[in-house]
């Protein structure tokens, strides 16, 4: 929030220095000759650190129809049409591992660009003029109503979060990302479902307020059914005082109403302004070795980083280290191997980049042994320039709250789950999840000793679960007061 304030700040006094440029060229004041040069070094300085067009929210960069720009979390109960919706939007099939496809359900977070064109046509009226294509930055698209040209206003990520409640951890991950998301609700069900009210819960505690809610599969229902589903929603969200949401009612499987909803983020979806002239700083969301089996010793590939920039910018042949890299216990004492990579290739969409920006997913091909990055070893790390990298920890001091009510609960649950002395919960921090023990417990303020170091500043953000009938609960959040080093580090 302050780096946000200080770019909002920034773009504003960028504005008022190109108005006073323009008063001072046309006086004939005597002191030009001082004015005029310091003007022109301040408007240099704030155009090198913040290159965002304030008035539209647009991003000015050559890359927009190469890289996305907002990353958009689609969450929900289980079964609700998450992946179909992603697939309707993008025809990508975010469901692609072995046991995903014999369960038919999202098991790790899924990943796929959209691109959102609008009709050049003023007469072509929405919200058929807005289409989602996922074409080629070569290639030119043509309104199917008016066969017109079609121009790109929006280029997002849709990340495909599993509503599975044993896999609320994976969503928490994916919501470090996010800058806005889709509540997907099935109309077939009853409202709230239990992964419905948490992750709305999730994205209330992350302060998420770009929200979109679809009532999906509208065409297997009756009118009064889904009508009646409908109020539902809206009393959910009237009940955690939700402000600012939209309901849209359609059939992600077959496309009915979807050129609303690509209307509604296009102009509901305004991207904040940020700097890209800060220290890069990469959030590791998954790692994958993508080298087949048999693959000969000479072509064999370095493992492989799959995230999203958070801020600043890579490019190709750059050095970065990996924090907190490869750690282990050893007389009660943690040691960390940091990893120090060069970046070889930058991956979107199965296009090769010299460079990528903050905002949207991306792979990092890097020289690493791809042994380290196979099955998601490094999941939960942070990239970036050694000197700008948050420190790691293993003890943190948590300032924290209670959700107010958790539904779906035994009486005797929700008596339980105040947070105990001693007892093991789970707590996420910004891409990173891990279970601690609770050591210290004085009013609102915990300590933890983390089964395994993570990377983060105090005052971030944390969301804790607790284990309630055997499952991974969010019973509320906090901030960390405090960090504590347990560990020796060594490159």
């Amino acid at each position: 929030m302050i780096i946000q304030t200080y770019l909002l700040i920034s773009a504003v006094l960028y504005k008022l220095l190109n108005f006073s440029l323009i008063i001072i060229n046309l006086s004939n004041m005597y002191l030009i000759g001082i004015v005029d040069p310091i003007l022109k070094y301040l408007k240099s300085f704030f155009k090198k650190h913040l290159t965002t067009d304030i008035k539209g929210g647009g991003v000015c960069r050559n890359n927009f129809y190469n890289q996305s720009t907002l990353n958009v979390g689609i969450v929900g109960h289980v079964a609700h049409g998450k992946s179909t919706l992603v697939k309707s939007l993008t025809g990508t099939t975010t469901v692609k591992f072995k046991n995903e496809l014999e369960r038919n359900i999202t098991i790790k977070l899924g990943y796929a660009n959209c691109k959102i064109f609008k009709c050049i046509n003023d007469h072509c009226t929405p919200p058929s003029c807005y289409q989602s294509q996922n074409l080629d930055p070569s290639a030119i698209s043509y309104c199917y109503k008016c066969h017109r040209k079609l121009k790109l206003i929006k280029h997002i990520s849709l990340v495909d979060c599993p509503g599975h409640e044993i896999l609320m951890n994976t969503m928490l991950n994916g919501a470090s990302v996010m800058n806005a998301a889709i509540l997907v609700i099935a109309a077939d069900e009853e409202c709230p479902q239990p992964q419905t009210f948490e992750h709305l819960a999730a994205l209330n505690l992350c302060e998420l307020s770009n929200l979109i809610i679809i009532q999906n599969k509208i065409d297997i229902v009756s009118t009064t059914q889904a009508f009646r589903n409908y109020f539902q929603i809206q009393k959910l969200c009237e009940s955690i005082k939700l402000k600012n949401f939209s309901i849209i009612p359609l059939s992600a499987q077959k496309k009915i109403n979807m050129d609303v909803l690509l209307q509604l983020i296009a102009e509901k979806f305004i991207e904040f302004p940020r700097s890209f002239g800060l220290s890069p700083l990469v959030f590791i969301l998954r790692s994958f070795d993508v080298n087949k089996p048999g693959t000969n010793i000479k072509d064999l590939r370095g493992g492989v980083v799959g995230g999203s920039i958070v801020k600043g910018m890579i490019k190709l042949n750059q050095f970065f280290e990996i924090r907190p890299g490869i750690f282990f216990k050893r007389k009660n004492k943690i040691l960390c191997n940091f990893l120090h990579i060069q970046i070889k290739t930058i991956n979107v969409e199965n296009r090769n980049l010299p460079e990528a920006t903050c905002g949207g997913l991306i792979g990092i091909g890097t020289n690493l042994d791809p042994s380290l990055t196979k099955g998601d070893k490094l999941s939960g790390q942070m990239m970036g320039k050694s000197e700008s990298l948050p420190p790691i920890v293993s003890k943190i001091l948590i300032n924290y709250r209670l959700l107010k009510r958790l539904l779906f609960l035994s009486k005797d649950s929700i008596k339980s789950v105040g947070i105990k002395l001693g007892e093991i919960i789970m707590i996420t921090v910004n891409n990173s999840s891990t279970s601690g023990k609770i050591y210290s417990k004085k009013k609102n303020n915990v300590s933890i000793e983390l089964i395994k170091p993570i990377c983060c500043n105090f005052s971030d953000k944390v969301c804790i679960s607790r284990r309630i009938n055997n499952h991974w609960r969010l019973v509320g959040c906090g901030t960390i007061s405090k960090l504590n080093n347990n560990m020796n580090v060594f490159n």
